[in-house]
């Protein structure tokens, strides 16, 4: 790597790195950072730690920085959040795990969803359990580091590569629309979206916004997801909106969450859900509570029956994982999200990279190649090993990382964690579900409940 007149390293090709391919068409040429510094926000609670993280970025050669203590504070600075009224034009975020009020990881998710999943952010911790650096990469972060084992010089490059290939949301004509104008007007409790009151909020992301409510008549707990009005302008963001409405109303299955009304509010679509009681796969995984047989063989007979009919209705998922399926306080379970699947042979969506989670994702959705069923089977099976052992299947400090994993590795064998699997489970998950090659893969969800009927049970 050869060094400018300034002393900012510069760096090789674009065409020499691997998402270049991705990240091109979505990139416009940038201002060159020799003319203008980029401006980082650091986010950490711990002033030490703050003061040194910006003496590395000012010896590598930022000078324009700026810093906040809390996850909230950090949103609004970037114009989100309940008060974003010292919105400041930020190109990077440089970002704690642990903060006061909200934890980084839903820092990062809110920033990737709700601005742009190509904007850049750099996770720290000082925490060394690997399953950190999973949920950071899960929450979408571009790289983690852990504090005072890395070297200045590992940061600012990444620094470069990031300013140099990701665009400024500033300067990407697509989010000119995200104005605090727009940021203002979002319904908040107490507000009324058509017959419901708002209770609550419980997130944005994906340029929707996703409400807690009640029936006002009936005074029944509800969900709300409406489009965002900033994605009003953005025709096939509406159409895939409207689509994703229409095709949820037509699937009607015990195992899918049910959309029970829908509507408009100020010109902007939304659609209302039944209220679950009871918490997604994901926080069961991580509450540290092993998974039984038993549990382990609900979830997988409910999603695959889920997928079954899915599939029948000629939809692709794309986005299986545990975080989209919910585990009801009866035991029941529901698969949910359906924001970024395939209905048909629309050509609505966008990448297939720009869509899913990487650590669940089959190696084919990391390209353009036509996505089938078999995508959702990969994901299936990479969510039932995080199930079955308590951690994700593969490991990796960025996106590219994870795609040479799932595309030459297999992931480590179930029985080395859980000793008790028999050895027809490790089979089942890791050599048939997620084969490398789809059509080594069970041919259809069916043939997927068959041979999960067949599995022993184990203690």
């Amino acid at each position: 790597m050869r060094r400018g007149s300034n002393g900012r390293r510069k760096l090789h090709s674009p065409e020499r790195w691997p998402l270049y391919a991705f990240l091109q068409p979505h990139t416009r040429a940038l201002t060159s950072l020799m003319d203008q510094s980029p401006c980082i926000l650091i986010v950490d609670d711990r002033q030490p730690h703050r003061v040194l993280l910006r003496a590395q970025l000012e010896d590598a050669g930022y000078t324009n920085i700026v810093e906040s203590a809390y996850g909230k504070k950090a949103l609004a600075m970037l114009g989100l959040g309940e008060s974003p009224d010292d919105c400041a034009a930020i190109d990077l975020v440089i970002l704690d795990v642990l903060l006061p009020d909200i934890d980084g990881y839903q820092v990062c998710r809110t920033i990737k969803k709700e601005l742009s999943p190509l904007f850049p952010v750099i996770m720290l911790t000082g925490l060394q359990d690997v399953t950190n650096h999973v949920r950071g990469i899960e929450a979408g972060a571009d790289d983690f580091f852990t504090k005072l084992q890395y070297h200045p010089e590992e940061l600012s490059s990444k620094i470069d590569m990031l300013m140099k290939y990701c665009p400024r949301l500033r300067e990407v004509e697509e989010d000119e629309a995200l104005t605090l104008a727009h940021i203002r007007s979002r319904p908040s409790p107490g507000d009324s979206i058509g017959g419901y009151c708002i209770t609550e909020t419980l997130g944005w992301g994906g340029g929707t916004l996703v409400y807690r409510a009640e029936h006002v008549s009936s005074g029944a707990e509800c969900v709300i997801k409406l489009l965002s009005k900033h994605m009003t302008d953005d025709w096939s963001g509406q159409q895939r909106f409207t689509r994703e409405i229409k095709v949820m109303q037509r699937l009607q299955h015990p195992n899918l969450i049910p959309v029970l009304d829908d509507g408009r509010h100020e010109g902007c679509p939304y659609y209302v859900m039944e209220f679950l009681q009871g918490q997604d796969l994901f926080e069961q995984i991580v509450s540290g509570r092993p998974a039984k047989c038993k549990q382990v063989r609900r979830v997988a007979n409910d999603v695959a029956e889920a997928l079954e009919y899915v599939h029948k209705n000629n939809i692709i998922h794309r986005d299986v994982k545990p975080r989209n399926i919910f585990v009801c306080r009866d035991s029941s379970v529901k698969l949910g999200d359906f924001g970024v699947a395939r209905f048909g042979e629309s050509q609505l969506t966008q990448s297939n990279i720009a869509l899913g989670t990487p650590v669940y994702m089959p190696p084919e959705q990391f390209t353009d190649a036509p996505l089938t069923a078999a995508a959702d089977i990969y994901a299936f099976g990479a969510t039932l090993y995080h199930l079955i052992c308590g951690r994700a299947p593969f490991h990796g400090l960025d996106t590219y990382e994870l795609y040479q994993k799932h595309l030459t590795e297999r992931p480590p064998a179930l029985k080395g964690l859980v000793p008790s699997l028999p050895d027809e489970w490790e089979a089942f998950v890791c050599r048939r579900c997620m084969a490398k090659i789809r059509e080594e893969r069970p041919k259809n969800m069916a043939a997927v409940i068959e041979e999960l009927a067949m599995l022993p049970e184990y203690e």
